[in-house]
């Protein structure tokens, strides 16, 4: 059998992650390419998963490279983008990839790409893969008259008109396919696409836990510390915290009384965060830290099977629910009421996470001690 030619484009580490569970799944079928497209500023992230997916034997990709986002502005970034393209055309122009799979079709690359394979008459597949939240929420900004018009003027004027501005992530004509964790659930601007389940088992493949083990190991965490763990806590950037009157207090009186009780806590603050410690709890007793550097994917695969995931309606949240089905997973709703969660409720609700406030989380999990 002939196997496809394949692009896999990733921003983040869960791009990453869920395109190494499709590649691997996919592998006698594809000789595929992974691609790293990335802001300068994260350079020393990306080499990091660079060199490791190069020195990784079982690596289901036959060739993995970055390419470097600019970030200046005006026209030195239009000149720099220009050259960044004149690389990726070299590359398509070589490879001719009939697949190319994005979690993010925003991305100027990703439509370059695609614009590419068409003027050379390669009929590529564009295929998204599951994001996150956006998936099912729609993703407000692209309903923006500055997003909708304004901005995609510019890029047509700046780039050509083969940009396209989505109506939400994974909502544009250069993608034919989807691959997502619900493909019913998606939001209504997604439904004319084709879907295919995300399958929670791809998650399981021995390899791709050989590689995230490997990657544990490498960011240093305390892997006998963290097969303890009863309790994972993942909060949201600092300033969405404070925006909601409450919340710090309620999330430490939460920490503090499962301290007390002699739980054993993983905090992870959001990657965006530079304060050390904002609520203050890690001198309790039990509780311990995750680097906010850290991705969350990373920790995810190594967490024991009786611990709880609890979380803000984030992508953590979903993120466990597919990749680790067998762990309970919890939605806080702390602090006063905010209408910022409206837009969530139904589809979290509808994977049977109704968010709790905190004396339904003293309830659920603060009235006995666990072991």
């Amino acid at each position: 059998m002939t196997r496809k030619t394949a692009y896999y484009l990733v921003s983040t580490p869960l791009h990453l992650l869920v395109s190494l569970a499709v590649a691997l799944s996919r592998r006698d079928e594809e000789a595929a390419k992974l691609f790293f497209v990335a802001q300068e500023a994260d350079n020393r992230r990306m080499d990091f998963f660079r060199e490791s997916m190069q020195a990784w034997q079982e690596s289901p990709f036959v060739e993995t490279k970055v390419f470097f986002r600019p970030s200046g502005k005006g026209w030195d970034k239009v000149a720099s983008r220009k050259r960044l393209f004149a690389d990726l055309k070299s590359e398509v122009h070589a490879f001719r990839p009939e697949r190319v799979y994005v979690g993010n079709d925003r991305h100027l690359e990703f439509q370059w790409v695609m614009h590419q394979c068409r003027e050379l008459g390669v009929k590529a597949q564009g295929i998204y893969l599951d994001e996150g939240l956006y998936t099912y929420v729609g993703r407000k900004a692209s309903k923006r008259f500055s997003d909708r018009v304004v901005d995609d003027w510019l890029k047509k004027l700046f780039y050509g008109f083969w940009w396209q501005t989505p109506p939400t992530i994974g909502g544009s004509k250069w993608i034919d396919e989807m691959i997502v964790a619900y493909p019913d659930w998606v939001t209504p601007l997604l439904k004319e696409k084709a879907a295919e389940p995300l399958r929670s088992v791809w998650f399981e493949n021995g390899q791709l836990q050989e590689i995230t083990q490997a990657w544990l190991k490498s960011f240093s965490i305390d892997q006998e510390r963290l097969e303890t763990c009863q309790l994972m806590l993942t909060l949201p950037e600092t300033n969405d915290m404070r925006q909601v009157l409450g919340y710090e207090s309620e999330a430490r009186d939460l920490l503090t009384r499962l301290s007390d009780k002699g739980w054993q806590i993983a905090v992870k603050y959001h990657p965006k965060d530079l304060e050390n410690d904002v609520l203050s709890v890690l001198s309790l007793p039990g509780v311990f830290e995750i680097p906010a550097n850290v991705p969350f994917e990373v920790i995810l695969p190594s967490l024991p099977e009786n611990c709880f995931v609890l979380g803000d309606m984030s992508t953590t949240v979903l993120t466990t629910r597919l990749f680790r089905p067998n762990l309970q997973v919890m939605v806080m709703q702390l602090g006063e009421s905010s209408g910022h969660f409206d837009q969530f409720l139904g589809f979290y609700e509808q994977l049977g996470l109704t968010p709790k406030k905190l004396p339904e989380l003293v309830e659920s999990l603060g009235v006995t001690k666990r072991t």
